[in-house]
């Protein structure tokens, strides 16, 4: 083999590690973006969900994650809804999902665009020996022509991806800032006081007290916490620095109060859940 012909074919190579590199670095995208580009779950369970996802992503090929990412991220978009009467006691649920919505065409033609991705990256790895004479002049030109087309042909998804990327990762800095607010722990605190068991008996008690008009009396709903909570409903005011049953009602922001005068002319509390609410 000539010098000349030697320095040809370690260009060759040069660009086969240059296109694996490229695809190598594509996939490391996908998985991202299908890891943490939807999930679903209780705040408490989000890390491990997000870690089992991870698990079974880093094990598929590149044509499932194409395939995922497509779904994922420009499918048709739907309401994520995990959430389980029957688990309310774990607490705040929270869903997230990143979609960029396309039209038809442009749909179709990303779909084409990644699975022709798929294959040239599959005839690289596996077959691109076998297609090409590299002890020959003739056939490192045409892998050297070849190598260069593939790396066109991925570089406009590519770039799609990593845009993507970058679009998700701020939104992630922003979800993190939120959850580091102090309304987001003003919201975390009204969640877990609406889990508390008070709280749930004074829905309970609406249901089975109130009057016509929807209003229960506060008078009714101490009497029956007192009777049946005694011990709760002392240690949830202690808890969240309560000294009275309306400044407990009212902390939970979810229970409409008002007053109205009594026949011997006094005035009482009543109250009713919020429109929207439901214990």
């Amino acid at each position: 083999m000539t010098p000349e012909t030697e320095e040809q074919r370690n260009e060759v190579f040069r660009k086969i590690g240059r296109n694996v590199f490229i695809y190598q670095q594509f996939e490391i995208m996908l998985k991202f973006l299908i890891t943490h580009g939807k999930f679903s779950g209780y705040v408490c369970d989000l890390q491990n969900n997000i870690e089992k996802q991870k698990e079974k992503v880093m094990r598929k090929t590149l044509g499932q994650l194409t395939g995922e990412f497509l779904e994922n991220t420009h499918g048709e978009y739907q309401e994520v809804d995990e959430e389980h009467p029957e688990l309310k006691e774990k607490g705040m649920h929270m869903s997230f999902s990143f979609q960029v919505q396309l039209d038809d065409d442009y749909y179709q033609k990303t779909k084409e665009n990644l699975e022709r991705i798929v294959k040239e990256r599959n005839d690289l790895i596996h077959h691109l020996p076998l297609n090409f004479n590299l002890d020959t002049k003739e056939g490192l030109k045409e892998a050297e022509i070849y190598l260069d087309a593939q790396r066109e042909n991925i570089l406009p998804e590519y770039e799609n991806v990593k845009r993507y990327l970058k679009s998700l990762k701020e939104m992630r800095k922003e979800a993190r800032d939120y959850i580091a607010s102090d309304e987001f722990m003003r919201q975390w605190e009204l969640d877990q006081l609406h889990h508390e068991y008070v709280v749930k008996l004074l829905g309970r008690i609406i249901e089975v007290a109130k009057r016509d008009d929807g209003w229960t009396l506060f008078d009714h709903a101490g009497l029956l916490l007192n009777q049946n909570a005694p011990d709760q409903l002392k240690e949830i005011k202690q808890k969240y620095d309560c000294k009275t049953l309306k400044d407990l009602i009212l902390k939970t922001e979810i229970f409409d109060v008002e007053e109205e005068p009594t026949p011997k002319g006094g005035r009482r509390a009543i109250y009713r859940l919020k429109d929207g609410w439901r214990l």
